[in-house]
């Protein structure tokens, strides 16, 4: 036994000093080929809910079915922040239902973390942020003000941090009403959330809603909008959007965590690789080739991007063994 971990060690030594060696995440500390890279592995993660009167079943869903994707978070080892405000924009504090307004965030507890007690049922609570809310649904002017001053370091202090990618998840079943456009939008975020110093992105739109025009996909007055403003952002900065209309949103729960996932999980190499060289291995063991349950070579970004059942944990040593491209 002291045999075989004497030889994992010097394995896993070896393979550092000829390769790209990482623990994943977003935040670089250091770029330097051939030795240790840390990272951090920080996501804040905003829900804008419709809370408008024809949403009551599609909260239900989502409330039901969100295990799998706090399963996720728990398995990554991610350090996440993560709250919810709804659409609803309208600021009288005249009634209870209103105090969830205004780009505020909800809940008993405003910013969800790894260590906060009982923290599916709390989320699943905010998910159900009921039916009262204005039928002028304004979630990216809600966006905008819960990440604005004086909101932010009011009300809503504690959820955005500098170094974390911020992953908005907006559910409605109806396109957006704001006073902000989409490129509005896109300019504010990119301000707020400017590209990592290696160059990944920080922020990223995702959307479960009406994706098309559909007979079959309509609000309670069959009224079907599909969510034009709100997908604009997604295309943009590469999220992913998803239909509302089925009972099971599992796949649309596990398409936004595999592209939050696949975003932190990315690791730029230093130099261009010969490709038929590249291995990767997580904690000594080599990690297939495979855009399922692997790692696959993202060539526009010089990058290795892990995948499913591949995705390591925070905590994993990652090494990326390779001989640079003959240019």
């Amino acid at each position: 036994m002291k045999l075989y971990f004497v030889f994992n060690i010097i394995l896993i030594m070896l393979l550092t000093a000829c390769g790209d060696s990482a623990k994943f995440g977003i935040a670089q500390r250091a770029d330097v080929f051939g030795q240790q890279i840390e990272y951090n592995d920080k996501v804040d993660i905003l829900w804008v809910i419709d809370n408008s009167d024809s949403m009551a079943d599609h909260q239900a869903n989502i409330s039901n079915q969100i295990s799998s994707t706090m399963d996720a978070l728990y398995a990554t080892k991610l350090d996440f922040h993560m709250s919810v405000v709804t659409t609803d924009m309208r600021s009288s504090l005249s009634y209870p239902d209103y105090l969830k307004a205004d780009g505020r965030l909800i809940g008993d507890v405003k910013v969800l973390k790894n260590s906060t007690p009982n923290i599916e049922q709390e989320f699943a609570d905010m998910i159900r942020a009921g039916t009262n809310g204005s039928t002028v649904e304004r979630g990216l002017d809600a966006i905008y003000r819960a990440l604005s001053e004086p909101r932010l370091s009011n009300e809503n202090a504690g959820f955005l941090r500098e170094d974390a990618l911020l992953a908005i998840i907006v559910v409605s079943d109806e396109d957006d009403s704001s006073a902000q456009s989409s490129s509005d939008m896109i300019d504010f975020l990119n301000t707020l959330k400017p590209e990592f110093s290696y160059g990944n992105q920080a922020w990223v739109m995702n959307f479960i809603g009406v994706t098309e025009l559909s007979s079959t996909c309509t609000t309670l007055n069959q009224y079907s909008s599909p969510g034009l403003e709100y997908m604009s952002l997604v295309d943009y900065s590469g999220g992913k959007s998803s239909t509302i209309c089925t009972a099971d949103l599992r796949d649309a729960l596990f398409n936004v965590r595999e592209r939050i996932v696949q975003i932190l999980t990315e690791f730029r190499l230093k130099k261009q690789p010969d490709l038929e060289t590249l291995t990767v291995y997580v904690n000594g063991s080599i990690l297939v080739n495979d855009s399922n349950n692997g790692w696959t070579y993202n060539a526009e970004n010089n990058s290795i991007v892990f995948h499913g059942d591949g995705v390591p944990a925070a905590d994993a040593v990652i090494v990326i063994d390779y001989k640079p491209k003959i240019l």
